[in-house]
């Protein structure tokens, strides 16, 4: 996968989070941008390619939140869904830089 040893910002306007791709299955996140900045954490991850650089990314946090995401690295674009620890859903969408 090209995405892993490599770290990307995926910016949301209001809130941006650096993640950095450790391995095909753990990254790092830290949030950079937003009302959390300084926040960070490693995560195990899994993913599937939908085609060469376009990229279905899922994780559930330690806190028991959950991530899934399209990232279109060609196109430099990221679609993520959030689920928060009480169960509430929110959707961004962003660049990739």
């Amino acid at each position: 996968m090209r995405h892993v040893g490599h770290s990307f910002l995926f910016d949301y306007g209001d809130l941006v989070i650096r993640v950095s791709y450790l391995s095909e299955s753990r990254l790092k996140w830290e949030q950079t941008k937003g009302p959390q900045a300084g926040l960070k954490a490693e995560e195990q991850y899994d993913h599937a390619a939908v085609r060469d650089d376009v990229i279905y990314f899922w994780w559930q946090e330690k806190d028991s939140s959950v991530v899934s995401q399209v990232v279109d690295f060609g196109k430099g674009a990221v679609f993520t869904t959030w689920t928060s620890p009480d169960r509430k859903l929110a959707g961004f969408q962003g660049k990739v830089r």
